[in-house]
């Protein structure tokens, strides 16, 4: 892992962060392919977005994205993580009046088991664990991942390639890693991320590419059964892609054919 923090190769922040003694921050995590980000302005753009809910001051996009790019074009072929935070400030919880950011870069190997999962598909299990609701902060990436930690650690505990999450409601919101799409004779669905999960750069991307095939897709609150009824599952995320899933619980999805530009 290679990482550059404030335009500085080094690997470690200040123990005064506020991302690190609050999680007070947010992140993007992109795949580079052939020196290149795919999809950047959709993760600069959920970068902006991130920052303005948190009440962030602005980042120089044209600063970040030299650095994204440079970055990118050593790893070759891999995955470039972002992540920002309020950056330094003293104890308690109140934000600094003027907080200079901080902004790690890291560049990473693509997981190898990627492809493999592409091919067979995805096991999926119901996870145990809920999430809760706030909608103050759904949607965005922040780096408060306590939930998400706690979940992986369940799946550590199947054999299951993933989990179907669902929030204290018991509406389904995603998986440990990706956003959720399924289709119920020939309608696909999606969860809606009002109150909890998060807006993936690949879910947006592949809600407008299903549009652009005649395919709409309905955003919904329902229960991990009623994806029991569908044809197909898949599961979506900026490093993966799109990956089908072959299994949830005991029963078998099929491989969807789908064709877009």
């Amino acid at each position: 892992m290679k990482t550059i923090i404030n335009g500085i190769h080094c690997q470690a922040v200040s123990a005064n962060d506020r991302g690190l003694q609050y999680g007070d921050g947010h992140f993007t995590t992109a795949k580079v392919t052939d020196g290149k980000i795919e999809f950047l302005d959709a993760h600069l753009a959920r970068l902006q977005k991130a920052n303005q809910i948190l009440q962030f001051p602005a980042i120089s996009l044209q600063q970040l994205t030299t650095q994204m790019a440079s970055a990118a074009q050593q790893l070759g072929d891999g995955v470039l993580k972002v992540i920002i935070t309020r950056g330094e400030g003293g104890r308690g919880y109140a934000p600094p009046p003027s907080p200079h950011l901080t902004c790690i870069i890291s560049t990473h190997p693509k997981p190898a088991y990627y492809d493999e999962l592409h091919q067979r598909g995805l096991v999926l299990k119901n996870a145990t664990f809920k999430l809760g609701l706030q909608p103050a902060l759904a949607g965005i990436k922040h780096l408060n991942r306590l939930e998400q930690v706690l979940i992986k650690q369940e799946l550590a505990q199947t054999s299951a390639d993933d989990l179907v999450v669902s929030d204290i409601n018991e509406n389904v919101v995603e998986t440990s890693q990706g956003n959720l799409f399924w289709c119920c004779d020939g309608q696909w669905f999606t969860p809606e991320l009002r109150l909890a999960g998060v807006e993936g750069v690949m879910r947006n991307r592949f809600i407008h590419q299903l549009s652009k095939i005649g395919h709409k897709v309905r955003e919904c609150s329902v229960d991990s059964e009623a994806l029991l009824d569908a044809q197909h599952l898949l599961v979506t995320n900026s490093v993966i892609g799109v990956i089908w899933a072959s299994r949830f619980n005991d029963k078998l999805f099929a491989k969807p054919e789908l064709k877009w530009n």
